[in-house]
């Protein structure tokens, strides 16, 4: 038996963000030894009901700060599709809920019923649960101010736009210059320097889990052409786009 959570979209704000009624009945399904599931950031409702401490939780990257500082205690991964710790299923939600659906019909069922059922959802294959999600958030775990946290995800959400420090500035409630001392406290770099490198970042892991051409990936990235890309690329990591997929031939 499995009960699944499903809290769409991150509507945790407020005073009172957990409903003692849902907290409660967590906690009896749990105590009767129900498989419970949480999706999104339906994982934030096991965790408020005691049920993940020292368990490993899987979240969207965007969530792992505000979930590392309410539920210290949990084993937080964001580098994996889903993760399974005994009863205790979880995912970042968006499309990672269909590869942690057929990991537990092939469970149940079998793979000849995960094959019925990818070929009724037009899919060629389900993700194990290892394959990574973009892995942006990990990098930032380190920085104490959360007002640089905010910019760099900010930025990330924005990897296509042409944004100004003024606009980032802005988007956190501080000045421009503010924003740079900031900046160069805590990374060592300019507001639009770790933009390019997040965008480079994204660009990379890009290159390394997609079939996406260069050119595809440089407009993903908001650079304007695929030479743009390449000649920041290689001043990064000292290999051109195409090395970069080479060498993981």
């Amino acid at each position: 038996m499995y009960v699944i959570l499903w809290w769409w979209g991150g509507l945790l704000s407020g005073e009172k963000p957990y409903d003692t009624d849902i907290v409660n009945y967590l906690k009896k399904a749990d105590h009767q030894g129900v498989n419970l599931v949480g999706l999104c950031t339906g994982s934030f409702y096991m965790a408020a009901a005691g049920l993940m401490s020292g368990r490993k939780a899987c979240v969207h990257w965007y969530h792992f700060q505000e979930y590392m500082e309410a539920f210290p205690d949990s084993v937080l991964l964001t580098d994996e599709l889903f993760v399974v710790d005994r009863n205790k299923l979880t995912c970042p939600g968006d499309s990672s809920v269909i590869d942690l659906a057929l990991w537990i019909i092939d469970r149940h069922l079998g793979k000849e019923r995960v094959v019925k059922c990818l070929r009724h959802l037009l899919m060629d294959w389900g993700r194990p649960h290892n394959h990574p999600q973009t892995p942006f958030i990990k990098d930032y775990s380190f920085i104490s101010d959360p007002r640089v946290r905010k910019a760099l995800f900010f930025m990330e959400q924005n990897i296509r736009e042409s944004l100004a420090v003024e606009t980032i500035a802005e988007h956190i409630h501080t000045s421009s210059r503010q924003l740079t001392r900031l900046f160069k406290l805590h990374l060592k770099k300019s507001p639009l320097n770790c933009f390019r490198e997040v965008r480079l970042s994204y660009g990379k892991w890009m290159l390394q889990h997609t079939d996406k051409s260069v050119t595809e990936i440089a407009y993903e990235c908001g650079f304007s052409d695929a030479s743009h890309f390449s000649r920041w690329f290689k001043s990064r990591y000292d290999m051109t786009p195409v090395g970069i997929r080479k060498h993981l031939d």
